[in-house]
């Protein structure tokens, strides 16, 4: 990892509400390469409220964590885990927010 880059778990309903904003922002290109269907969506509200909902509960009771990246000091993109099996193995993967620091080898 560069060295003005950091990783922080969400702490607030904010971070949630960038994630959601992220996707539902998306021209249909991005969403496309990910695999996305925009008509699958859930509408922002329940989106932000079904998975900040994990904000509330133990790091051994949350179905997904999500971790902020920082690139010299700005929250730049996140990475959801899940598939948890605490302590033993989880998936993840880089959301990058901002488009001129995608394919950069974050």
């Amino acid at each position: 990892m560069p060295e003005n880059a950091d990783v922080r778990p969400f702490s607030c309903k904010r971070n949630y509400e960038r994630v959601v904003d992220y996707f539902l922002s998306a021209d249909d290109a991005l969403l496309s390469g990910m695999g996305v269907e925009r008509s699958n969506l859930p509408t922002r509200e329940t989106w932000v409220d079904r998975i900040a909902s994990d904000l509330e509960r133990n790091d051994r009771e949350k179905q997904t964590f999500y971790v902020s990246w920082i690139y010299d000091g700005e929250a730049v993109g996140h990475s959801n885990i899940n598939a948890l099996r605490f302590g033993d193995e989880a998936t993840m993967h880089l959301h990058i927010w901002k488009p001129d620091l995608r394919h950069r080898g974050l």
